[in-house]
């Protein structure tokens, strides 16, 4: 979970992210952890699946992306789809599997955004 020896707690704050972009359940675990001892930040989710945001929601983060939709999208690639495209810094953090395959950060990308993968 280190990027140039930082934390991510610390990838959290250092950086200002249109949205962290949760596509698992392992992912949205490790990023709660990290983001309560960042002091709990104020930055926009997008999570994939039911199970990823019920795992945001009980936490108390109410995903941004997607905003309006009475069930996330079941795909990465769906919920891009959706996207807005950037709005503010174009900044995406993008915790996934280190065994993930890159086609959600060329997705993001092909949108216009900037994507930091971190290998969870």
């Amino acid at each position: 979970f280190e990027r140039n020896k930082a934390p991510l707690s610390q990838i959290l704050t250092q950086e200002e992210w249109e949205m962290v972009f949760i596509s698992a359940p392992e992912a949205a675990t490790i990023v709660l952890s990290a983001w309560c001892e960042a002091a709990k930040p104020d930055i926009p989710f997008a999570c994939v699946g039911e199970k990823t945001r019920n795992i945001l929601l009980d936490a108390g983060i109410a995903t941004a992306y997607p905003p309006s939709f009475s069930h996330p999208p079941s795909s990465g690639k769906e919920l891009i789809s959706r996207l807005p495209g950037p709005q503010t810094s174009g900044r995406v953090l993008l915790p996934v599997s280190a065994r993930a395959r890159g086609d959600t950060e060329d997705r993001l990308r092909a949108r216009g955004y900037s994507v930091e993968r971190i290998d969870t």
